[in-house]
């Protein structure tokens, strides 16, 4: 029975790999922009539901892109490499609201702020926690 249901499985697979081959492999432009397109339809049916069946195809598709990346233009691949999105993502909450390192009294005082925001410190859980309640955005985003 397992040897059948394993076989049903490889046999599906193979045949989704015919459909849509850039879940293996993205070759150029073309493939890319589709890869682009999968992912945000995906986006919109999943949204950010780690628990939906289809987050694992949204991962594999996610990967696919960045490999493609990572091969096509390497340079930027080493520049987004060196960006700490804990960092980005409270960069682009404070020009969101329009604020101030003083307004985030979730981080801590204004000083606190200043060295998260330059890297000296990390975040840590009950900052990220706070700062997530304060927007309503998933906690995943920090880690």
């Amino acid at each position: 029975m397992m040897a059948i249901a394993l076989k049903n499985v490889l046999n599906t697979y193979d045949s989704l790999l015919k459909q849509m081959p850039i879940l293996a492999h993205i070759g150029n432009e073309y493939d890319y922009e589709l890869a682009l397109e999968l992912l945000e339809a995906l986006m919109e049916k999943i949204g950010d539901n780690p628990e939906d069946p289809r987050w694992i195809l949204l991962e594999i598709v996610i990967k696919s892109i960045d490999e493609y990346e990572k091969r096509v233009c390497p340079e930027m691949a080493s520049i987004f490499a060196n960006i700490d999105e804990p960092i980005s993502i409270i960069r682009v909450l404070m020009d969101q609201y329009q604020l101030q390192p003083s307004e985030l009294p979730e981080m801590g005082n204004q000083e606190v702020v200043c060295q998260i925001l330059n890297g000296e410190r990390k975040l840590n859980l009950n900052q990220v926690k706070a700062i997530c309640q304060r927007f309503q955005i998933d906690p995943i985003l920090f880690f």
